[in-house]
């Protein structure tokens, strides 16, 4: 029993200093790290908007052939002669109600059987550009009202009948709230600034096919000074080159790039301290002797690595990936102390514990009454 308890504390120990190398490491790479960043940021972050774009344009297109997969699942040959027999196919197609839906239309576009997320083709297209597009084919965007669905029609052949498939692109609401938010289907990119225009399919948009078709397909904008914002302009075309959507990419600039990046550098420094301290806490009052409060060291170490940790969790709370977490928020409760040691709910708990870990390491010696410490005089 005793040797396993040894292996335990050097494991505690071993796995300290291990951290506390780690930090150092991390330190050193704060301090190179912007020199790394610095080096031809330009064309590194214009080549990182092109990949970016590239993403952005594959995910467009997954989505598109999405809904050609599931135009497959329903081969005209083969479909049903009454309406009310189609509901059972269309709930086993594996769609979500909720973004998706398919519905079964009547030569003139009005609804005979749907499920999930639909608008009736009756009302929202004329019947012109209805048979329009049931001609041309192809996926094409309607926007009703706050949201704009991505349609592709099918036509079965049988009377004029089709099927009208919908995916839920965007929800953009004027107003915005905890219960209303923004959505779309395509992923906002991390770390840039991402801006996209949805083009209805009565929207003209020649003028952009001529603007792009001068510029390769993608404009970038050149930036006012070195090292600043820079935006790529691109579209996002259907299975027929036609442009469905017009998106902005912008690149942060070398001075936000360089902030943020030190704050998440800094932010790891200090739960690896904070983490080297709490082993090494672990370790000394693990200690035999501090346990039957007979040797004062392992105690005094303890607590001062214990105000350590305190000390070093205060400055988590000025960061601002931090700050958005309620529990760091003052306004959720806090009142005013040194240093902030009570600023936020998180602040009260740290203190408080750190409070009651020193008064448990006084309680071990006082309850244990020893009768000398292993550094007291012998007289």
């Amino acid at each position: 029993m005793p040797g396993r308890r040894f292996r335990s504390r050097r494991t505690l120990l071993v796995a300290s200093l291990a951290l506390v190398v780690l930090a150092l490491l991390v330190g050193v790479l704060s301090l190179t790290l912007p020199g790394l960043l610095s080096k031809d940021y330009d064309a590194k972050s214009l080549a990182a908007l092109r990949r970016q774009a590239a993403r952005t344009r594959q995910e467009f297109s997954a989505l598109i052939a999405a809904l050609e997969a599931r135009q497959a699942l329903f081969p005209p040959a083969v479909m049903p002669a009454e309406p009310q027999d189609f509901f059972p196919l269309f709930s086993r197609a594996g769609l979500d109600p909720e973004r998706d839906g398919i519905a079964l239309c009547n030569g003139d576009g009005f609804l005979e059987t749907w499920y999930g997320d639909v608008l009736s083709p009756a009302v929202q297209i004329d019947r012109e550009d209805l048979e329009r597009q049931k001609k041309e084919g192809g996926s094409f965007l309607i926007r009703s009202k706050a949201t704009v669905y991505l349609v592709a029609l099918q036509p079965l052949g049988n009377g004029g009948r089709m099927l009208a498939h919908f995916t839920r692109m965007a929800f953009i609401p004027q107003v915005r709230s905890t219960h209303i938010r923004e959505f779309h289907a395509l992923r906002l990119p991390a770390g840039f600034d991402f801006s996209i225009d949805y083009w209805d399919f009565r929207e003209d948009v020649e003028g952009f096919g001529k603007f792009f078709a001068r510029h390769q397909d993608q404009f970038t904008g050149e930036p006012r000074q070195k090292n600043e914002i820079q935006t790529l302009f691109f579209p996002l075309r259907n299975e027929k080159g036609r442009i469905m959507a017009t998106a902005t990419l912008a690149s942060p600039s070398l001075t936000s790039r360089l902030t943020a990046t030190r704050e998440v550098l800094r932010l790891i420094l200090l739960l690896i301290l904070i983490a080297a301290a709490s082993l090494a806490l672990a370790f000394f009052w693990s200690s035999p002797g501090f346990l039957r409060g007979r040797n004062a060291v392992p105690g005094l170490a303890g607590a001062v690595l214990l105000i350590v940790v305190r000390l070093l969790a205060l400055p988590l709370g000025e960061l601002e990936k931090i700050q958005s977490l309620g529990l760091f928020q003052p306004a959720v409760a806090g009142f005013v102390s040194w240093r902030g040691l009570t600023g936020s709910p998180v602040d009260i708990f740290l203190t408080s514990l750190t409070i009651l870990g020193l008064a448990a390491c006084l309680a071990v010696y006082a309850l244990r009454r020893p009768k000398r410490f292993r550094f007291a005089r012998r007289g």
